[in-house]
């Protein structure tokens, strides 16, 4: 009778690395950009579900997770520059104000590279409403200081 070992030690791996990917990504192990290899085996021994893992895999697991972690870290640079990229462009429309809505602005940036660029609808709106929730604030602090300058004249 022949057996297939490699086969048996890649089911092991696959499963392995399976099991620990999802620990990590539900935050079971809260594995950060600056951790070695060391700290990631230490983390993940303490975990009696996770016994018994060969330390190949181990350093494969590792290897494989810290790309992945790479990869979203600049992902979400990428999102946040795209992202900042497209707020310059609303505060530059001189058309958006702190009265302005989604629906009647969108014609204004719709077109742009920077709204097309970001890719989510919901993103660009969250943006959009950050936007003028600023220009909001902006406006009661002018207000503001237009009032306190009118007292002044007054008062003088």
């Amino acid at each position: 009778m022949q057996t297939n070992v490699p086969a048996i030690f890649l089911s092991q791996y696959q499963d392995d690395k399976a099991r620990i990917k999802e620990a990590v990504k539900s935050g079971k192990i809260p594995m950060t950009t600056s951790w070695t290899l060391e700290d990631f085996q230490t983390a993940v021994m303490e975990d009696d579900s996770f016994k018994g893992i060969k330390n190949t895999n181990m350093k494969l697991i590792y290897d494989q997770v810290e790309r992945l972690r790479e990869k979203e870290v600049k992902e979400t640079k990428k999102r946040q520059r795209l992202g900042e990229n497209f707020s310059d462009l609303l505060y530059s429309i001189k058309e958006i104000s702190a009265s302005s809505t989604w629906d009647d602005s969108k014609a204004l940036f719709e077109d742009s590279q920077e709204y097309r660029a970001l890719g989510s609808e919901t993103y660009a709106r969250e943006l959009f409403e950050e936007c003028v929730v600023h220009l909001k604030e902006r406006l009661k602090e002018k207000e503001r200081l237009r009032e306190e300058e009118r007292q002044k004249r007054e008062g003088a």
